[in-house]
């Protein structure tokens, strides 16, 4: 096959399967509508009793409770982190895009970081 060949037979493929993914999705959506109303009614029950779980012969509803965080002052935090000396609150990632207008600028990567770079396909339709 000549390179053109293969482009056109990948935007086949590729439009083959979004159209497949679609109907999936199309064909789940009322199991997920239903799979959360049932979940949203078995928390209310749960709560209603005052449980945090209800096992039966089928399985077992349970309550799992979770956190969901943000920073709503960077100052106030980074003060509080080298006061406290607790630097355990902060996760080692860096934005790419930090470090790619760093790289741009000064030509080689900020200390203490190893920048690779690679390469993907993209096919676009004509």
């Amino acid at each position: 096959m000549t390179p053109a060949d293969l482009i056109k037979r990948y935007v086949e493929l590729r439009n083959e399967k979004n159209l497949l993914t679609a109907e999936m999705e199309a064909a789940i959506k009322p199991y997920s509508e239903a799979l959360e109303a049932i979940e949203l009614a078995l928390l209310d029950w749960l709560n209603v009793n005052g449980l945090d779980n209800f096992k039966s012969p089928h399985g077992t509803a349970f309550k799992k409770a979770g956190i969901g965080t943000k920073m709503v002052d960077r100052e106030k935090l980074i003060n509080f982190v080298r006061e406290t000396g607790n630097f355990d609150v902060f996760t080692n990632n860096l934005t790419k895009e930090w470090v790619k207008a760093y790289v741009a600028e000064h030509g080689a990567a900020p200390p203490g970081v190893e920048v690779s770079t690679f390469h993907v396909l993209n096919v676009r339709k004509a």
